[in-house]
């Protein structure tokens, strides 16, 4: 059933993907993100969650500390390198310069505004 609801889901973007200029569609209620048409499997809550909000606004450079803190919260006593490493895992599982390290600064999505479609 689950399988149906994600071919059905892409197929229904494939076609929003073709009419448009879409390049990364990602959906919060389903937890998915496809790119290129092809869905990013196995993505963590955390790696989703920093997907999302490098979303909210492509090409601005968000720091560390404001990945951290908008994905773990203040309560979270863990080190800011965090970010780092859920980073890499997330390239990992999607095309590595789709996320582009701005050195000294944080991370940014390398993406136009008309190239994300967010669904929440």
């Amino acid at each position: 059933m689950v399988q149906k609801v994600i071919l059905l889901f892409e197929m229904e973007m494939q076609t929003t993907l073709i009419n448009t200029q879409v390049s990364l569609v990602v959906d919060h209620i389903r937890h998915l993100a496809i790119l290129d048409s092809k869905q990013i499997k196995d993505l963590t809550r955390r790696e989703f969650q920093i997907l999302w909000f490098l979303c909210q606004d492509p090409g601005r450079v968000y720091t560390r500390e404001q990945i951290f803190k908008t994905v773990w919260g203040d309560s979270m006593k863990s080190h800011e390198r965090t970010v780092d490493v859920h980073i890499v895992q997330l390239r990992r599982k999607m095309d590595k310069s789709l996320i582009k390290s701005i050195k000294g600064v944080g991370y940014k999505l390398n993406l136009d505004m008309n190239e994300v479609l967010l669904i929440q």
